[in-house]
């Protein structure tokens, strides 16, 4: 029985200390590249502007074309993102819209109400999709 005890505990321990032991190195190379970098679909507000990913340094304003297209740069990323943001919001307000359609117990009023809200919402979402696209364009044609 002391055996047993002995190596189950032998075990538990090598189960939490083994990943102790052997962790990998971590390595913050590519931690800044531009292209693949997102949370959620919202794009970095540096899009289009690393230098150097391992550094994580940014370019200039002399090395995009002068100080006017560098800021022109950060302002499509920042209306890009709020962009992508009005678009989870008329999801939102889509899923809303249906839950005022689903409770409204036969109402006609209600009914009508949440038809309107998912009506709104999409014509919401299909402006920032076409918003959103011509960004990317524009920022594609630029880059």
């Amino acid at each position: 029985m002391k055996k047993i005890l002995v190596l189950v505990i032998m075990i538990v321990a090598m189960f939490f200390a083994g990943p102790l032991i052997s962790q990998q190195p971590v390595s913050a190379a590519g931690a800044c590249n531009d292209k693949d970098a997102s949370f959620l679909g919202f794009p970095t507000w540096y899009r289009g502007l690393i230098k150097d990913n391992a550094t994580c340094t940014l370019k200039g304003p002399d090395e995009i074309g002068g100080l006017g297209n560098y800021i022109w740069r950060i302002v499509l990323n920042v209306i890009d993102i709020l962009m992508i943001a009005i678009g989870y919001i008329s999801v939102g307000f889509i899923i809303y819209g249906g839950f005022q359609y689903l409770t409204s117990a036969g109402s006609a009023d209600g009914a009508k109400k949440g038809k309107t809200t998912i009506t709104n919402a999409v014509i919401g979402l299909v402006l920032s999709l076409v918003a959103v696209a011509i960004i990317n364009l524009v920022f594609s044609l630029w880059s």
